[in-house]
């Protein structure tokens, strides 16, 4: 059966770019990692294929057809092509001019785009961030090119995405200092019996705590719903009203606003943190070193990897 050219493979180019390159089978044998018989047989398929001899033996010499000279040029630029093709990319930070799009809470932004700046502004002064607040379930914007990669509370890796785990947390009860709760382990009734701010920024930090209360027969009223840590501790600052979030964020804002906070007797939950990206973007050079960059900021900021447990109270 006639070899049609069409149906030549990648390894068959080569093994002719080696044949005319060389004008000796054994030295395209040697330089192929192949065998001389193995060269001679592809070699009679190549001719099969060009319809015409490419390589001639003249007594110990070999010597290259008309056709055979036509394309050698072309072959050869050809086969540097794909050989260029096959190798990864190299990647420079310091030439990267993508604009990254990174999705968290207003918290996350408050303490890591400050450090990010300015690692970015000396190792990829090019490179710029689009942040927004990420909302529960938001996967669809990784999937659609929408968002680059998103730091937030999950069970699990989700389906569909990669994901890496950043660490555990644990929900407590942020309150006004002078809030009559100040310093109980809150049982479901305590709980129950005040109204709540619920935020929606960054990922799901209480919505268990609903189940677990209805378990107990109990449901409580939210009276507002924020996307913003920083409008929630004004608001509960200034109020009776509680909000639940993680204990290192309720640490921190303690620093910063009128409130303290109660371990939460009633619920054993952990939050944990997650950095998620679509797999479209997982083998991309620049999307691993950013990747890379924000777990290390992550890492080695006040917010980042903790393992708290639920205390003892």
């Amino acid at each position: 059966m006639r070899t049609q050219f069409s149906a030549l493979s990648i390894n068959m180019l080569q093994v002719l770019h080696a044949v005319l390159t060389t004008r000796n089978l054994s030295h395209a044998a040697e330089k192929l990692g192949s065998s001389q018989p193995q060269v001679s047989r592809q070699l009679a398929q190549l001719r099969e294929a060009f319809d015409d001899n490419l390589l001639v033996r003249q007594g110990r010499e070999y010597f290259l057809s008309p056709r055979g000279q036509e394309i050698i040029f072309p072959l050869g630029k050809l086969i540097n092509e794909l050989n260029e093709l096959s190798q990864k990319p190299q990647f420079d930070p310091l030439l990267c001019s993508v604009c990254f799009r990174l999705a968290s809470s207003d918290y996350v932004a408050e303490h890591m785009l400050p450090q990010l700046v300015d690692y970015l502004r000396t190792a990829a002064p090019s490179v710029s961030v689009e942040y927004l607040t990420w909302k529960p379930n938001d996967y669809q914007l990784l999937a659609n090119s929408e968002l680059d990669l998103a730091t937030t509370m999950l069970e699990q890796e989700p389906s569909g995405l990669r994901g890496r785990m950043l660490g555990e947390d644990v929900p407590v009860c942020v309150m006004s200092t002078s809030h009559v709760l100040v310093g109980h382990v809150l049982k479901a009734n305590d709980y129950a019996s005040w109204q709540h701010v619920k935020i929606s920024g960054g990922g799901d930090k209480d919505s268990f705590i609903d189940s677990d209360l209805k378990s107990c027969g109990l449901s409580r009223q939210v009276a507002l719903t924020v996307p913003f840590y920083s409008a929630a501790m004004e608001v509960v600052s200034n109020s009776d009203l509680l909000v639940t979030i993680p204990k290192h964020i309720a640490i921190k804002m303690a620093e910063k606003y009128n409130v303290t906070w109660c371990s939460i007797g009633f619920i054993t939950k952990f939050h944990r943190y997650w950095m998620v990206w679509h797999e479209r973007t997982h083998m991309a050079p620049e999307h691993k070193w950013f990747r890379d960059v924000v777990l290390g900021i992550w890492t080695g900021s006040l917010f980042g990897i903790t393992k708290y447990k639920p205390d003892n109270k």
